[in-house]
């Protein structure tokens, strides 16, 4: 029997997840998780229930999402494997999804648990890249608990901490995106400009077998979202037409979340 590329198959199954194509990414996971029969193949399988968790994560609407509920599943099948792996590293950027996913479900007390968690997992260890982008998603989390200013010095940390990791150019870029989104709940538009601009720059760089589509519709939203705000209707609505046509393939409720998101920094 020829050997499985657990690698390629990952590769595949995230360029669904980038897709917002749910379903088929969840799908996908699960398959792999499937195939991972052996011993050696653990991480592989951890790493597959783990990216099923994030997949489903982008269409969690609010805390009785059935999303939710598969979500928490398959991110309770990864933390069992990744104990038994010793890998405090995954296991600390397991717990960050897991809080990131009850900031999106709405359920706040899941999300402190698991960012403490996290934290107190990461912060020992050299994995800077992985700490930075939880306390990212911590400034996310005051932000919308009505705290943009606590969230912006998470945000900076992050960035310090991203500095000891310069390879880390997608938690860089998702970091700026997130701060952007703050900035512009503290009326800055120009500064949410000068960052959304500089991540999406990120996400359009040639990145092989990944096109990140769903970041750059969330970042064409905001951006269209901050023009709109300065006046400037004609970048708007350039900005949001291609918003609109990455839209065309995304799942309808990875769209309803870019929506609510939208929405939320709109108020």
């Amino acid at each position: 029997m020829p050997s499985i590329d657990f690698d390629d198959l990952l590769i595949q199954a995230d360029r669904l997840r980038d897709s917002a194509e749910i379903d088929e990414a969840i799908n996908a996971y699960k398959e792999i998780a499937q195939l991972a029969t052996d011993a050696h193949e653990t991480y592989f399988k951890a790493r597959a229930w783990h990216m099923a968790g994030v997949s489903a994560k982008a269409a969690v609407i609010n805390i009785d999402s059935s999303y939710y509920r598969d979500a928490l599943n398959f991110f309770a099948s990864a933390e069992a494997l990744y104990i038994t792996l010793g890998d405090q590293t995954l296991l600390g950027a397991l717990y960050r999804d897991i809080a990131s996913c009850g900031d999106y479900a709405g359920d706040s007390q899941t999300a402190v648990n698991y960012f403490q968690k996290a934290i107190e997992i990461l912060e020992p260890t050299d994995s800077f890249g992985e700490l930075a982008i939880t306390y990212d998603k911590l400034g996310l989390h005051f932000s919308k608990l009505g705290q943009p200013q606590e969230g912006l010095a998470f945000i900076d940390k992050a960035l310090q901490l991203l500095k000891k990791e310069p390879t880390a150019g997608f938690y860089r870029a998702t970091t700026l995106f997130d701060g952007a989104k703050i900035q512009i709940r503290l009326g800055n538009f120009d500064r949410a400009f000068e960052l959304a601009e500089e991540s999406l720059g990120w996400f359009e760089a040639d990145h092989p077998n990944r096109d990140y589509a769903r970041r750059r519709a969330q970042l064409f939203g905001v951006l269209a979202a901050i023009k709109n705000e300065l006046g400037e209707q004609k970048a708007a609505e350039q900005y949001y037409q291609q918003y609109q046509e990455l839209l065309k393939n995304f799942d309808p409720l990875a769209i309803k979340v870019i929506e609510k998101e939208l929405q939320f920094l709109a108020t």
